[in-house]
C-alpha cells in the first residue's frame, strides 16, 4: 500500500498513483433476442400465372374485365359469339326429346308383344296336350304354333327396336352435353382468384381454341424467391423463420417494414454457375400491397437465441483468441476472456465468462492493462 500524502517527502509518489488512474466507461451486460442471418436479395412473384386461352374458335363479343382487374374463380372475363352455339343446343335437346318419346313408345309395344307372345306360347301348349290325346287335327297345331311363333318373332324385334332406340337416346344425350359445353365456352372465366395483369385481345376480334385472351395472376399469397449460397445448403431446412423487408412497400409508408415468415421450398438443383440455391417463401398479401416484381431482401434466420446475454462488439479487445474483455473489480481492471457467441447489429452474444453484473469496460481500454487502477465516469445504459 502507498504511504498517504502526509508531508513533504512523499507528495511525488502521490502525484504517479493520481497519475496511473485511467478514466474508463463501463457498460452491464443485458439479454436480448440475437439471431444469426445470411443476407440475400430476392424478387416478387405471383404464386400463381396463367395463361387464360379460348376454349373454342370465335368472336368476342363482351369483354368483362381489363388489366388491372382484381376478379374472383368463376367470373366470366369475356364472352364468344353464341347464337350457332345456342342452336345447335336446341336442336340437340329437341332430337334427344323425340328419342325419349320412341324409347317410351317402343317399351309399349315390347310389352304388348311380350304378352301377345305369352298368350300364343299358352295356347300352343295346351293344344299340343289336345293333340296328343288325338282330339286335335295336325292343321290345327300348325297354326297354333305358327301363331307362336310369329309373336315370339315380333316380341324380340322389338327386344331389337327397344335397344337401338336406348343407345340413340344415350348418343343425342351426349351430343346435348357437348352443345352445352360449346355454349358454356363461349364464356371465358377466371380459373382461380386474382388480378389481370394482361389482356392479350380485343372486342370484335376472331380468336381460335387456345389463342391467349388474358393473363392472370394470383397474388395472395405472394412468393418471395432468392438465391443462396451452396455452403449453407446442409443448414436449410423447410420451416426456418425468414424475415423479408420490400423496399417499394418501405418507400410507400416511409418507414422500415419487415414481413416475418418461413421458408417453404428449397429448390433441390443448384445453380452449376453462381453456385446458388433458390429458396422460397410465402407472404400474405390480403390487402394487395404488395406487387409482383418489387424487390425483396431476406434475412434467412440460420440459429436464434433467446435471453441470449449480450455486450456491444466494441467492448471486445482486438487482437486476441479466445476473445477478452476488460471488467472492473473494486477500483482496478482485470482481463477476462469469454466465448462468443452470435454477432449482430455490433452486438455480441456472449455465452460464457460474464455475468449480468459484471461491469465491462466500453471506452478507455486501448489505456488498460491487467491491473491497471481505474475511475469510472460514466456508466452506459443500453
Amino acid at each position: 500500500m502507498l504511504p498517504s500524502c502526509k508531508g513533504h517527502g512523499v507528495s511525488v509518489v502521490c502525484a504517479q498513483e493520481q497519475h496511473s488512474i485511467v478514466p474508463v466507461e463501463v457498460i452491464s451486460p443485458t439479454q436480448r433476442t440475437m439471431e444469426e442471418c445470411v443476407k440475400i436479395t430476392g424478387t416478387c412473384y405471383s404464386t400463381e400465372r396463367s395463361t387464360i386461352g379460348a376454349k373454342i374458335d370465335g368472336t368476342i363479343t363482351v369483354i368483362f374485365a381489363d388489366e388491372g382487374h382484381r376478379v374472383k374463380k368463376g367470373q366470366v372475363l369475356a364472352k364468344l359469339e353464341e347464337t350457332d352455339h345456342a342452336l345447335s343446343l336446341k336442336l340437340a335437346e329437341l332430337e334427344y326429346v323425340n328419342a325419349k318419346s320412341q324409347v317410351e313408345k317402343s317399351k309399349a309395344e315390347l310389352e304388348k308383344a311380350r304378352v301377345d307372345m305369352r298368350t300364343k306360347k299358352a295356347d300352343f301348349e295346351r293344344l299340343n296336350k289336345v293333340y296328343i290325346k288325338d282330339s286335335l287335327s295336325k292343321q290345327q297345331l300348325d297354326f297354333a304354333k305358327n301363331s307362336y311363333e310369329i309373336a315370339q318373332a315380333i316380341f324380340n324385334q322389338a327386344k331389337i327396336g327397344l335397344k337401338i332406340f336406348e343407345n340413340q337416346v344415350i348418343l343425342l344425350e351426349t351430343r346435348v352435353k357437348i352443345a352445352e359445353k360449346k355454349l358454356s365456352d363461349c364464356k371465358i372465366r377466371a380459373p382461380f382468384d386474382g388480378v389481370i395483369s394482361i389482356r392479350h385481345a380485343n372486342l370484335g376480334e376472331w380468336v381460335k381454341a387456345g389463342e391467349s385472351v388474358f393473363t392472370l395472376e394470383a397474388d395472395n399469397p405472394i412468393e418471395v424467391k432468392g438465391r443462396i449460397s451452396e455452403i449453407y445448403l446442409t443448414n436449410l431446412k423447410i420451416g426456418m423463420p425468414v424475415r423479408v423487408t420490400i423496399d417499394g412497400v418501405n418507400n410507400l409508408f416511409g418507414s422500415s417494414r419487415g414481413y416475418e415468415t418461413n421458408l417453404t421450398e428449397i429448390a433441390s438443383v443448384a445453380d452449376p454457375r453462381q453456385r446458388t440455391v433458390e429458396v422460397t417463401v410465402q407472404i400474405e398479401n390480403a390487402n394487395h400491397i404488395l406487387k409482383p416484381g418489387l424487390f425483396a431482401r431476406m434475412d434467412v434466420i440460420m440459429r436464434r437465441a433467446f435471453e441470449a446475454l449480450v455486450i456491444p462488439e466494441a467492448c471486445v479487445i482486438k487482437g486476441h483468441n479466445p476473445p477478452r474483455v476488460f471488467i472492473i473489480k473494486g477500483n482496478r481492471a482485470e482481463i477476462r476472456e469469454i466465448e462468443t457467441g452470435i454477432r449482430e447489429s455490433e452486438m455480441i452474444e456472449v455465452l460464457s465468462g460474464l455475468r449480468m453484473d459484471s461491469q465491462v469496460v466500453t471506452a478507455g481500454k486501448d489505456q488498460l492493462v491487467g491491473g491497471q487502477r481505474v475511475k469510472i465516469q460514466k456508466r452506459e445504459a443500453q
